[in-house]
């Protein structure tokens, strides 16, 4: 597991969030040691449902829409 994905868990601990939020928690979480890119932060999402860690979800009730945007959510699996 990459130090990427670790930070990826702990930030989906407390539950779902967007991809972008997931950037942000990862990056803070770290103490900015790991600040993905989009493109690598999406891959290795993309490696963790594959490998049934990860699922994409709907989004949360009170998340607020995003103009123009699709927003997709991730949470862990049991």
């Amino acid at each position: 597991m990459s130090r990427l994905e670790y930070h990826v868990l702990l930030a989906l601990a407390n539950g779902a969030l967007h991809g972008y939020a997931v950037k942000e928690a990862v990056s803070s979480e770290s103490g900015g040691a790991v600040a993905p890119h989009a493109g690598s932060l999406y891959r290795a999402l993309a490696r963790m449902m594959t490998a049934g860690l990860l699922r994409e979800v709907e989004a949360p009730r009170d998340a607020e829409p995003h103009p123009g945007l699709a927003r997709r959510y991730y949470e862990l699996t049991a």
